[in-house]
């Protein structure tokens, strides 16, 4: 009987999330879009549920209805304990969603740690820090929620479990129902959720993948059962193709390094054609290209949009492209992606960026994912159920995730 729900709003970190407690031995499996989010059957089979509400690109208000309307079904279940997981770089809109959650569930209380220290994001002072990003975290909540928030600094964390649950607890009594509270190390996340075990009024925690991790108690009080389950082979031997739809600076760097050290050229899709309605051409054109490259014996196929490789002021235009446009481009993806299944059966995907992962799975017509195993931190590994894309492996990556060399180590730790 499921016990956790995770609500994300993009589907790789709904996988990257929900990874974390399979790896502490829950069974976990993702919902890939909300619809048929009160399917009872569901939760007879699993420990853990994340759904994958698809509201990042929303507006504010359909936001707080969407998450508003999933957390009042999900809540009409017993014995459920709510992780909102948010985006580590707080993109989309956190303060909006954690209202709706904290509405739906009458819950007065919500702890809130956005830290991901295993991919250098960190919380000081209410400032959200990573190798390129400094982002008032603690502002932006306080600005954007209807409910007192508050800093808890790091100093009063690291004075320990008790002491900081007691601190909240005092807060709390005083008025203040939102705390978002600092962390630098996973010590300092484990913390944070050790206080929240302690506090007796019903609570929210909010987090990214970070505090996911430290999830190994059931706030429930349910004991998961350990559940290794073995790799489907069915596909091997087959193709994994990359595929790469955002355009973050660092997925650039990673995707090159993949060209050059398996000597593979990237086939690009060129976005300025699919935004003048040129799609079907540009899917023929990349298929061709990567069935010449199937005929040379390469089992490995880089696919990506093209501005991915432009300078800093292409991304940010691609970063401010509408809504229609972005949609019309992963859709192209997701249609490549199922041509190339449909002619090679494909052993995996790697595929970088929500939007992306999410209209794969709908073009190959999987509704869940089983997630099995993180490569790295952040990089979650599951198979595809249901559909054409059943049995499929599939990784999935924030596009920010990462070092230089990491998706040389999934395409190796796929091989192995």
């Amino acid at each position: 009987m499921t016990s956790i729900i995770i609500i994300a709003d993009d589907l790789t970190g709904a996988n990257d999330s929900a990874v974390q407690l399979e790896k502490n031995g829950f069974s976990t499996i993702v919902k890939v879009w909300p619809d048929g989010v009160q399917d009872i059957n569901i939760y007879d089979k699993f420990d853990v549920l994340s759904i994958n509400t698809d509201t990042r690109s929303l507006d504010t208000k359909k936001v707080y209805e969407r998450i508003y309307s999933i957390t009042k079904e999900l809540k009409n279940h017993n014995q459920i304990c709510i992780y909102k997981k948010i985006d580590s770089i707080l993109r989309g809109n956190p303060d909006s969603e954690l209202d709706a959650v904290m509405d739906a569930t009458g819950y007065k209380l919500a702890l809130v740690a956005p830290s991901f220290p295993a991919n250098n994001r960190t919380l000081v002072e209410g400032i959200l820090s990573t190798a390129n990003l400094c982002i008032n975290a603690f502002d932006l909540f306080a600005q954007g929620m209807k409910r007192p928030v508050e800093n808890i600094p790091l100093h009063l964390v690291r004075e320990g479990t008790n002491i900081l649950a007691k601190i909240i607890t005092q807060k709390q009594s005083n008025g203040t129902e939102v705390f978002v509270v600092d962390a630098c190390t996973d010590e300092d996340l484990k913390i944070i959720k050790n206080a929240a075990d302690i506090i007796v009024q019903p609570k929210i925690l909010c987090g990214s993948a970070g505090l996911a991790m430290h999830l190994k108690n059931n706030p429930t009080g349910k004991t998961p059962q350990n559940r290794i389950l073995p790799l489907k082979k069915d596909r091997v031997g087959g193709l994994i193709l990359l595929a790469i739809g955002s355009c973050s600076v660092e997925t650039s760097r990673q995707l090159n390094k993949v060209s050059d050290y398996y000597n593979l050229p990237i086939i690009k899709l060129e976005t300025e054609l699919i935004r003048k309605g040129h799609e079907r051409q540009i899917i023929e054109t990349c298929v061709k290209k990567a069935a010449r490259e199937v005929e040379k014996g390469n089992n490995i196929i880089l696919l990506s949009v093209d501005t991915l490789f432009k300078n800093n002021s292409w991304l940010e235009k691609d970063i401010l492209m509408n809504t229609e446009d972005s949609l019309r481009i992963v859709d192209t993806i997701g249609k490549t992606v199922k041509k190339l299944n449909d002619m090679y059966k494909l052993y995996a995907i790697i595929s970088a960026g929500g939007d992306t992962s999410l209209q794969i799975c709908k073009a190959l017509e999987s509704s869940y994912i089983k997630l099995l195993d993180e490569i790295k931190p952040g990089i979650p590994l599951g198979t595809m159920l249901g559909g054409k894309g059943d049995s499929l492996l599939m990784v999935t990556k924030s596009g920010g995730f990462g070092d230089d060399d990491v998706l040389i180590q999934v395409i190796q730790y796929l091989k192995e």
